[in-house]
């Protein structure tokens, strides 16, 4: 998926007005209050069960003594590192293909079409690097989405069934447990009937309520958790910390509020 979009992203600037369309697109615009609708996307889609779920990828991979909390620091910064340039190649692409093109995906014929499209710049071989990469998008995207979601829901059904002893080794949490496993068949179920429906756009809607609480939340819990007096002094949190967790909690808060006001709309109308 990394490669292949990044390099996309490198033949497509190499074409005929790949100058005039950067110009065009490397400024973002937001007409009339789309500024608000893009925010409150990066507190409802943006990552945040991604985000939530770290925690327990990182149990998996038993990083919990505080002597690991170098390489998690080590293991983020590579992350949105390549997030980053992921981002931008990914942005790249959209605007040379697609805004370039006047091309826009509404089912799978347009996909192809647009890999057709290709051809004659990037050849048979972009064609295939093209539909393999948007393919490795989708499916990274659902396997991330599904072990998040999974983790999260497995973990409240475990903490619920077994309180007061779900801290008990025995109990500890993992991808092989029940709870996860009935988690993704769940998953794979509901959103595959909402998908027979003919109505994916519910399943969007749903999901975009609903994550968009999961930053405010969990802003608040890492203001709770990470001040108490129990906390080892090298893991509270920093007066600086706390000052962007509030400001998160504030910010992300008020947008989850106005996504949740965006889905309602949607399911009304």
């Amino acid at each position: 998926m990394f490669f292949g979009i990044i390099a996309l992203a490198i033949s497509v600037f190499q074409g005929d007005g790949a100058q005039q369309v950067a110009a065009a697109t490397v400024v973002p615009t937001f007409p009339n209050t789309s500024i608000i609708t893009v925010m409150s996307l990066i507190g409802g889609v943006g990552g945040p069960t991604g985000i939530l779920a770290y925690s327990f990828w990182i149990r998996e991979k038993s990083w919990r003594s505080p002597n690991w909390k170098p390489v998690v620091r080590l293991d983020l910064v590579i992350s949105y590192g390549l997030v980053f340039v992921f981002a931008v190649a990914m942005s790249a692409v959209g605007a040379f293909i697609l805004y370039g093109q006047g091309f826009t995906i509404a089912d799978n014929d347009s996909l192809f079409a647009i890999a057709d499209s290709l051809v004659s710049r990037i050849g048979d071989v972009g064609r295939m690097v093209f539909l393999i990469s948007f393919l490795a998008v989708v499916y990274t995207t659902v396997l991330g989405g599904f072990s998040g979601i999974a983790y999260v829901t497995a973990d409240c059904l475990r903490v619920l069934r077994r309180y007061p002893h779900q801290d008990e080794a025995r109990f500890d949490m993992s991808a092989k447990s029940v709870e996860f496993r009935g988690a993704l068949v769940y998953l794979s179920v509901a959103t595959l009937v909402i998908m027979g429906l003919g109505k994916p756009v519910t399943l969007v809607l749903v999901y975009a309520a609903i994550s968009a609480f999961i930053l405010p939340v969990l802003a608040l819990a890492l203001l709770v958790i990470l001040n108490r007096g129990s906390v080892p002094t090298g893991l509270r949190n920093t007066k600086w910390s706390n000052l962007l967790l509030t400001v998160c909690l504030a910010l992300f808060g008020f947008l989850a509020i106005l996504q949740v006001k965006e889905s309602v709309m949607g399911f009304i109308g």
